[in-house]
């Protein structure tokens, strides 16, 4: 059972915290997971039969049947579409850890809210990464590690586009390593239970149908939308365990600060 901690963690604590949250979120969030997973699997499977006889090392062949589909017109919707359900999920996740649940309508009408707010920011932000790259390879990847909590502001603080880049750049300040090592490791761990779910599952079915078998290539959708489904919501729940835990430790610096300040009697 999931309890919205009162004081900061240390990493293991927060790892910790984001798998109770997931766990503890995933009966509130699953029917919003399957949504945002129907979007991207279109594609997925399209292009899964469409480079059916393609050699994977043609790419001017791959390249020409994309384009032949005329698909990339469509990501620009599809991905839209997505990120209000994300947006949506990391709300209903929020609920849950504030112990307020909310329901399918109610997330959804924050993803949909949010969205406009939340495209602004995500423009803002490559802007930001890009430039820093250009500049210096480092830099980039720093901005990216200070500022990609900025969505969570959005969500939980309901922030606007810059006050939300700038609640995680003064966040994640003097917890760069940390916030990067929390996200790193949450994000190798869905890595890894897809990995072997897909190397279980893909394997036996082209084992005994062959690779590019239409039976392998259903099996290999399916398991990539129930795979979806079930880790959807775990990049979102360690996102807000950062936050939270990043948020009480800038309250408890702040208010250090302030004793510090106050003149001696």
């Amino acid at each position: 059972m999931y309890l919205k901690p009162t004081e900061p963690h240390t990493i293991g604590g927060v790892l910790d915290d984001a798998i109770k949250l997931y766990r503890s979120s995933f009966a509130n969030v699953w029917v919003l997971a399957l949504c945002a997973e129907i979007p991207i699997s279109v594609p997925r499977l399209y292009f899964e039969f469409a480079f059916k006889g393609i050699n994977p090392n043609d790419y001017q062949a791959l390249f020409a049947a994309i384009q032949q589909s005329g698909v990339g017109l469509y990501y620009f919707p599809i991905m839209l579409v997505f990120q209000v359900f994300y947006l949506a999920i990391t709300a209903s996740i929020d609920s849950v850890g504030r112990g307020a649940p909310l329901g399918f309508g109610e997330s959804l009408g924050i993803g949909l809210r949010l969205l406009l707010r939340s495209i602004g920011m995500g423009f803002c932000f490559v802007v930001i990464i890009v430039i820093g790259t250009i500049l210096l390879v480092v830099p980039g990847i720093y901005l990216f590690g200070a500022l990609f909590l900025a969505v969570v502001a959005i969500v939980v603080d309901d922030a606007g586009v810059f006050a939300s880049l700038g609640i995680s750049w003064r966040l994640t300040q003097g917890h760069w390593w940390r916030t990067v090592t929390i996200y790193s490791v949450i994000a190798i761990l869905g890595a890894i239970v897809a990995a072997v779910l897909g190397a279980v599952v893909g394997g036996t079915f082209a084992g005994i149908f062959g690779v590019r078998s239409l039976p392998s290539i259903v099996a290999n959708q399916v398991l990539y939308f129930a795979v979806g489904v079930l880790i959807m919501s775990l990049t979102p729940s360690a996102l807000l365990s950062i936050y939270y835990d990043l948020k009480l430790r800038r309250e408890g610096t702040d208010l250090a600060q302030r004793v510090q300040a106050l003149p001696i009697r």
